[in-house]
Order: structure tokens, then sequence, then C-alpha cells
């Protein structure tokens, strides 16, 4: 049986583990709230648009329904790395909790378990990272579409 420190010594890696992902979640909160702001901004500039005639103006409402659909994309990847990121949050949970209870009690196979939830968290932060990055890709391509049509070609 382990002594409080060495239990704590144990679990204090997945510890760490668990504060990077909580801020990590908390910056693909943010930027789950910056695209959705950013979606109703563009609508607004679309709704004003509605009714164009004017050859720039059709071409900027076109673009503004590309910009929407891309920000909807982006969207639905960083929902999906956040629910990844849960995932990962509870595995680092779980890993603590099974190493402060083999400090306890030497519990036959609990600590391949420890071992098992400390992989699956990081196998879910592999995806959310990847996911994230592939966020990433898409903004850079939204940023591109607004401004081409923000800015009319040189003449």
């Amino acid at each position: 049986m382990a002594t409080l420190v060495e239990a704590i010594a144990v679990s204090l890696a997945p510890g760490i583990g668990l504060n990077a992902v909580i801020f990590y979640n908390t910056s693909l909160q943010n930027r789950f709230i910056y695209i959705t702001g950013r979606t109703r901004e563009v609508n607004r500039e679309a709704r004003t648009l509605r009714d164009a005639t004017d050859p720039l103006g059709r071409e900027r409402l076109a673009s503004l329904r590309y910009q929407v659909d891309l920000l909807s994309r982006r969207s639905q990847i960083v929902r999906r790395s956040i629910l990844v990121v849960y995932i990962a949050l509870i595995g680092l949970v779980l890993t603590i909790l099974e190493l402060l209870v083999l400090a306890a009690a030497s519990i036959p196979g609990l600590e391949f378990a420890s071992l098992l939830t400390f992989g699956a968290a990081l196998v879910a932060m592999s995806i959310a990272t990847m996911l994230s990055w592939s966020e990433t890709y898409l903004s850079q391509r939204t940023i591109l579409e607004d401004i081409r049509t923000s800015f009319p070609p040189p003449t």
C-alpha cells in the first residue's frame, strides 16, 4: 500500500493533464462563441443585401452565403472537439480516482484500468487537436472569402 505522499505524487501527472484539458476546453468554448457571433454578423449583412440588384451586391451576397456555410461547418467541428475534450476530461478524472483508490488498496486490474483511462484521455485529446486543426484551415478559407468580396478589384 502506498503512502499518502506517494498517492498524491502518482496522481499529480493526470492532474496536470486535467488542468491543461480544462484550459483547452475554455479555448474551444471561446472559439465557438466567436464563430456563432461572426455568423450572426454575416447574416445581418446578408439581410441588408437580400434585395440587392447591382452586380457587386449580388456577388457579396453569394460570398456571405458561402461564408455562413464555412462558419457553420467550423462551428460543427469545434462542437465535436468540445465533446471529445469532455471524454478526455472524464478519462483523466477516472484515472486520478483509480490511482487514489490504488494508493489505499491493492485491487487487481485497477492499475491496468488507470493506464487505459489515461490512454483514452490522450487519444481523445489527439482527436480534438486534429479536429481543431481542420477548423483552423476552414477559418483561413472564411477570411480569404470575406476579403475577396470586401475589397473591389483594383481598376
